[in-house]
């Protein structure tokens, strides 16, 4: 039985939590990433679990997909709000489909979302059936490739939409990227900086994930 993974966008925190998750995981074989590798934690690897692919293109052949288990996609983070952001998204998305669809791929392909963003708030248990209520393009375009996904997904190429809670943790880069009320604490704090609230700050609720 194949147990390998592949992730794409790697280089994200939340990518190197997933990758540092599997590589303690004894169950994980191999651990194929693409993602900005200057970014990337220099793990501790002495069984070479780890294979690095570099930046990721929908021009790639993926040939070696037959091997993988389970796929989790992380493009698409808080920078992917401009319309040639978006499309180069549905062509990587495109490019997934087609290979697993084409030579019948057994294998699981998570997208990674967001709920922080697309639910008006969290005073009530939201679930996929809850009303969304985007404010901004980044968390438009969040649905937008959600969208795109259900519209391409056939019996071959079924996909596992994750919208999580904001998340903040481990390998995250609060020096670089402030996300998030915890994150830009942290940051202000850090460098004796004011943190300014807005108004309605009362009447908006929030949950987090670490």
């Amino acid at each position: 039985m194949k147990n390998n993974v592949l992730i794409v966008g790697g280089s994200g925190f939340l990518g190197q939590n997933i990758i540092e998750n599997h590589l303690y995981n004894v169950n994980t074989s191999k651990i194929y990433v693409y993602g900005n590798f200057d970014r990337t934690h220099a793990f501790f690897d002495p069984q070479k679990k780890i294979i690095l692919l570099g930046p990721y293109s929908h021009n790639e052949k993926l040939s070696f997909l037959e091997n993988i288990s389970v796929i989790y996609y992380l493009i698409g983070g808080l920078y992917t709000n401009k319309s040639n952001n978006i499309d180069e998204n549905k062509k990587n998305l495109l490019c997934f489909k087609n290979k697993i669809s084409n030579d019948k791929i057994k294998t699981i392909f998570i997208y990674f979302s967001s709920a922080g963003g697309i639910y008006k708030n969290s005073k009530l248990i939201n679930t996929e059936d809850s009303p969304t209520s985007p404010s901004n393009d980044y968390e438009r375009s969040k649905l937008n490739l959600e969208s795109y996904l259900n519209l391409i997904s056939n019996d071959y190429f079924k996909t596992i939409i994750v919208r999580p809670s904001n998340i903040y943790g481990r390998f995250q880069e609060i020096r670089r990227n402030q996300n998030g009320i915890i994150t830009t604490l942290i940051y202000n704090y850090l460098t004796d900086n004011t943190t300014y609230m807005p108004e309605n700050y009362k009447l908006i609720y929030r949950d987090y994930l670490h």
